[in-house]
């Protein structure tokens, strides 16, 4: 599951983190830490965009089932 898949990220990242706090300091790391996280989702979103030749609000909808897989996220469409 995507929760899984966080985790196992998450606690990759914090190692790697604590060892450039290490070397280069806290704030640094943590800038460095921010500038790759949002480039990792901003691939992530590329990606699954790519998987349709029409992006669109359907298939932002068809994915969710990926997010909320193993009780990662819970949605309550109130209104589609």
């Amino acid at each position: 599951s995507i929760l899984e898949q966080r985790r196992i990220e998450a606690a990759f990242a914090k190692g790697i983190f604590e060892e450039m706090v290490a070397s280069i300091g806290k704030e640094a790391a943590t800038q460095i830490m921010a500038r790759a996280i949002i480039k990792l989702a901003e691939q992530a979103g590329a990606e699954m965009a790519a998987e349709t030749d029409t992006p669109s609000m359907e298939h932002f909808v068809a994915l969710q089932e990926r997010w909320t897989r193993g009780g990662a996220l819970e949605i309550e469409v109130i209104h589609q």
